[in-house]
């Protein structure tokens, strides 16, 4: 609405940034070149059963441990989702990201049907107001394991936890401002 030759829109953008998954990273351990360019889907051990640590080694027992209490909140609780089974393909949802944008418009009549229109865009606000908001914390480390081997006597792959799996960084754009100006006759 208009009022006295002034106008406010207000547009919210709020969306999902997305999925994760925890993949094991990128491995050929019998040189087939099979499913070179991306890893697997992770098996996601208990780290807190005493038989994770008997197939795997107490330093992979206790890197889990850590990633499972140090991981972003989104990590930490795709992890417990996921424990005793292979981690469900993109399973884990980012958080949600937030936009307002605003526009201020003002008709200003000079004579006759000449007029000026001013306005001004401020797309994020929310982040002019305050850096930390606007945007999202985006998962940037999908992947759990490194494959580090094969064990011929115990039949088993040999994993090591990359304990910097379930990072977040802070993404988005800043705060953008355009003014604009327009004569009408």
């Amino acid at each position: 609405p208009k009022i006295g030759g002034t106008t406010l829109g207000i547009f919210l953008n709020m969306i999902q940034s997305g999925r994760f998954s925890a993949a094991t990273r990128q491995a050929d351990l019998n040189g087939s070149k099979v499913r070179e360019g991306s890893g697997f889907t992770a098996f996601i051990f208990d780290p807190y059963d005493p038989q994770t640590a008997a197939l795997q080694g107490e330093q992979f027992a206790e890197d889990l441990r850590f990633v499972f209490e140090n991981a972003s909140p989104e990590a930490q609780e795709y992890l417990r989702d996921n424990v005793g089974t292979y981690a469900q393909p993109n399973g884990g949802l980012k958080a949600w990201s937030t936009e307002l944008n605003l526009r201020f418009t003002q008709d200003i009549n000079l004579f006759e049907d000449h007029s000026l229109i001013f306005n001004i865009d401020c797309f994020n606000f929310l982040n002019l107001l305050n850096p930390e908001w606007g945007g999202f914390h985006n998962v940037i480390n999908e992947e759990l394991y490194n494959v580090d081997g094969f064990d011929p006597t115990t039949r088993q792959i040999q994993y090591s936890v990359r304990t910097n799996y379930g990072e977040r960084r802070y993404e988005g754009d800043g705060f953008k401002l355009m003014m604009g100006l327009k004569y009408t006759f």
